[in-house]
């Protein structure tokens, strides 16, 4: 995400890549020619092949198609690819299936992190719903996904919500994997957090 339009260029036949370490060391290599072929497109279609410092990889504006001169940050790439996966799921596996819930789940956590809780709780709302359809309400996936509500209504400061969420999360994880899993200790903490 780091890279320049720059940072891609012609080497003899062959197109490269320069990417950057942390430390400021440059590390570069010939591009897959289906890598070449997709940046290429890319370059072409959003019309920044004379840009060389601009950024590679930039934010939409808005929810249009329309790229700005703004780098794309990760939590931007990560929420992308996530909506672009559960979009894949819900038209191959059908709105039915758990892994649609899962990444109904995933997503929400990343939109909820990046100061969304409202939309975030419509996400784990769906997300619930669909887990708890699929796999049904003792089920420790289920579990995450109450966990996940009781993050968001804790987010908007709904201690009340979130506590409810977490303490019924937290008799389905005792249940289903034992009081002494993981998930139990994690909710253990949370419902802790929130008597502070």
């Amino acid at each position: 995400l780091g890279m320049d339009i720059g940072d891609y260029y012609p080497n003899g036949k062959r197109w490269w890549f320069r990417l950057r370490e942390k430390g400021g060391k440059d590390h570069e290599m010939p591009a897959h020619h289906n890598a070449e072929a997709y940046v290429d497109a890319y370059i072409q279609a959003a019309g920044i092949a004379d840009q060389k410092r601009g950024p590679l990889f930039r934010s939409a504006v808005g929810k249009g198609k329309v790229l700005s001169d703004r780098r794309m940050t990760r939590h931007a790439a990560l929420k992308m690819i996530q909506r672009r996966a559960l979009d894949v799921d819900r038209r191959i596996l059908g709105t039915d299936n758990p892994n649609v819930g899962c990444d109904l789940h995933r997503l929400a956590g990343i939109v909820c992190e990046r100061g969304h809780p409202a939309e975030a709780e419509a996400l784990q709302g769906a997300a619930v719903a669909a887990i708890e359809k699929a796999l049904g309400a003792d089920h420790p996936t289920f579990a995450l996904a109450l966990m996940g509500l009781g993050d968001v209504a804790r987010a908007e400061g709904r201690r009340g919500e979130a506590e409810a969420a977490y303490t019924r999360a937290l008799r389905i994880s005792e249940k289903a994997l034992g009081p002494g899993s993981g998930d139990v200790a994690e909710l253990d903490l949370r419902l802790a957090a929130l008597e502070q």
